[in-house]
């Protein structure tokens, strides 16, 4: 998958807690672009990831995973919610 400008796809990782999300974006080459914190409510959300580039998103498994994920879907970014107990160090 590419972005809209074509380059590779960027990733984000998502660490979630019940008032703020922290966001790390990768490029393809492992490099960090850019680190930002958000609120964590859809609303926010949707305004940082509306529109614009398409990212591969990883988030862990919690309580905000389930919307958080469908949003981020729906707002057209491919998601992973990964379960840290199921995945090898």
């Amino acid at each position: 998958m590419t972005t809209q400008s074509g380059g590779a796809q960027m990733t984000m990782g998502l660490d979630v807690s019940d008032r703020h999300v922290h966001t790390c974006f990768i490029d393809h080459d492992g490099l960090i672009v850019e680190e930002s914190r958000l609120a964590a409510t859809s609303n926010a959300l949707r305004r940082r990831f509306s529109g614009g580039e398409r990212y591969r998103v990883i988030l862990e498994v919690g309580v905000h995973s389930p919307w958080m994920s469908r949003l981020l879907v729906d707002l057209g970014h491919e998601v992973y919610v990964a379960n840290a107990r199921r995945l090898r160090a």
